[in-house]
């Protein structure tokens, strides 16, 4: 498991918890092969924090920098697929990531 939290100094910032919250419900929408699945959104004396899939792997701007030393192009595709098909299936539920990056994004063995 993985856990992304909310910086106490941020619980009084409406904003800033309303995004997590809103992040959380997003998340639970999506159950999805590539997409990360969100278990679940605790309240502790620390703060608010998603509890998450723990992913190990190399995120997307490491791939892309492979593929300039000659990683194989059909290797390449392949998880340029599994980022669409994430996408479609987001979009398909109306929801939009406005800051995906390659570095946002994780590729796994």
């Amino acid at each position: 498991m993985a856990l992304r939290r909310l910086h106490p100094r941020y619980l009084k910032d409406a904003p800033a918890v309303s995004q997590l919250l809103l992040e959380a419900r997003i998340a639970a929408r999506l159950m999805y092969p590539s997409i990360l699945p969100c278990y679940d959104l605790n309240l502790t004396v620390q703060g608010f924090e998603l509890v998450m899939k723990r992913v190990r792997g190399r995120n997307g701007r490491e791939l892309l920098q492979e593929s300039e030393t000659g990683q194989d192009l059909q290797r390449q595709l392949g998880i340029l697929l599994q980022v669409c098909d994430a996408f479609a299936q987001a979009h398909s539920r109306l929801v939009i990531h406005p800051d995906w990056t390659g570095a946002t994004s994780c590729a796994t063995p």
